[in-house]
């Protein structure tokens, strides 16, 4: 079971899944994408080839064994599917969609992988399951986490704090002030500091429902 953000991410996997079996280095497993939003921002592919690098036949290559699931009664289907499969499905933490699903039928197998490919943040279920989460809720029903659970960690697609301070300085303009509003509070608090030091920018990290004027 694959929870992947559906823009993005979950096209990359499967770039990469397909370079895996071109390569012989995985079998030509079936690949479920179980996101009726997947599906959608997958397709779009075919509606702009001029604007990405793959020839019509890398990206036919890559779609060949993967089963597009938009309708519930096509992701229920999976259930009856008695070989070695991947699902990829949303949402990329856990928080809610067809993935949760997915868990709580995989999940108490000893016998399935759980493989996250992006941060997971504090409160999700997707972080209870990375940080070893024997139990998790998932509508109403106690799950109990048997599958080995893995995480690629070279999947990001967000800048580190070097690359965003390199992006500040690069303004034409310094700003009167920097809102820090993405991310866990320590990494925000200390990313500011950052700025502040390395800069010497004013900087905040607001508080939930805290306003500003800005002129």
């Amino acid at each position: 079971i694959i929870p992947a953000f559906a823009v993005g991410r979950t096209q990359k996997i499967l770039y990469y899944i397909n370079k895996l079996k071109n390569e012989g280095r995985i079998p030509d497993l079936t690949v479920f994408l179980d996101s009726p939003m997947s599906v959608k921002v997958t397709s779009l592919i075919d509606d702009y080839e001029d604007e990405h690098k793959l020839t019509r036949e890398q990206y036919q290559d890559i779609y060949k064994s993967v089963k597009f699931c938009i309708t519930r009664q096509q992701s229920k289907k999976i259930f009856n599917f008695t070989g070695p499969a991947i699902i990829i499905s949303a949402s990329g933490m856990a928080t809610g969609g067809r993935v949760l699903h997915h868990i709580a039928n995989y999940g108490p197998k000893p016998n399935c992988t759980i493989l996250f490919t992006g941060y997971q943040a504090e409160g999700t279920k997707g972080r209870d399951i990375m940080e070893g989460k024997k139990v998790i809720k998932i509508h109403g029903e106690m799950v109990t986490i048997k599958a080995k659970v893995e995480e690629l960690v070279n999947m990001s697609d967000h800048a580190d704090a070097e690359e965003l301070i390199s992006w500040l300085s690069a303004a034409p303009k310094q700003p009167k002030k920097v809102f820090i509003t993405h991310g866990e509070q320590s990494g925000s608090e200390a990313f500011a500091e950052k700025i502040k030091k390395e800069l010497n920018w004013e900087t905040d990290v607001p508080e939930y429902l805290e306003t500003e004027k800005l002129n």
